[in-house]
């Protein structure tokens, strides 16, 4: 069970790469693109989206440097910081929404980070029975 959610953590994890990969690809070409495959017309990103993104990258680098200040530094797999970005995209971008009031339609963008969000958290943590295997 565990190894398939991982399998479909994943998948997930290839089918959001390539997603980014062609939104930042559309770009060069003056496509703006944002979640899911909404074109944007002219920079008519929706404020809340990009400022729940702005949130988000400013707590992750506090996240990081905390963790420097107080020495506890640590190796960390690129997977690693887009499980901790996600926490506090789906963290920080809910509050966003909310404090914009924005349209209770809009918080299904929040649902689909969080899923994602957990999908890789999933996928990164070794499997419990390694948790119970006995140390000679």
């Amino acid at each position: 069970m565990l190894s398939a959610f991982k399998m479909l953590g994943n998948i997930l994890i290839i089918l959001l790469t390539t997603w980014s990969a062609s939104v930042s690809l559309a770009y060069f070409f003056d496509i703006s693109i944002y979640f899911p495959w909404r074109q944007a017309l002219a920079g008519e990103i929706p404020v809340y989206r990009l400022e729940a993104i702005r949130v988000a990258v400013f707590i992750t680098f506090t996240h990081f440097g905390v963790l420097h200040i107080f020495g506890k530094n640590m190796r960390l797999y690129p997977i690693n910081f887009l499980t901790i970005f996600l926490f506090y995209l789906v963290t920080s971008g809910t509050y966003v929404f909310y404090k914009f009031d924005v349209p209770k339609h809009e918080y299904w963008v929040s649902l689909i980070w969080g899923i994602i969000w957990i999908m890789t958290y999933t996928t990164t943590r070794p499997s419990i029975r390694n948790y119970f295997k006995r140390r000679r």
